[in-house]
């Protein structure tokens, strides 16, 4: 199975979505994060709130990084007409480490 939350719900994802993440990947061992990313053709980017909602997809997406390499997991990550931004998101994380 995979865990997280679909750059359409980004925008939807609660305090402490990430602990609850964690807490039930390690539940499942086996599991991979995702299905997770960047959509630029989402919904909740066509309204008064794109610039937000847009902000929060990128916040979201690189926590899923983040947590699938601190637990060593696979990650499914989607990716609609967001190339250039999920390429600058995984280069500056690599170059921080």
């Amino acid at each position: 199975p995979g865990f997280g939350i679909h750059p359409w719900q980004a925008h939807e994802a609660a305090a402490g979505w990430e602990d609850r993440l964690v807490e039930r990947l390690e539940a499942h061992p086996g599991a991979m994060v995702g299905e997770a990313g960047l959509c630029k053709c989402a919904k909740s980017l066509r309204g008064p709130l794109k610039a937000k909602h847009w902000a929060k997809q990128l916040e979201v997406c690189e926590r899923h990084i983040a947590i699938a390499a601190a637990l060593g997991r696979v990650i499914s990550l989607h990716c609609v007409k967001a190339h250039a931004p999920l390429l600058d998101m995984l280069k500056t994380m690599h170059e921080r480490g």
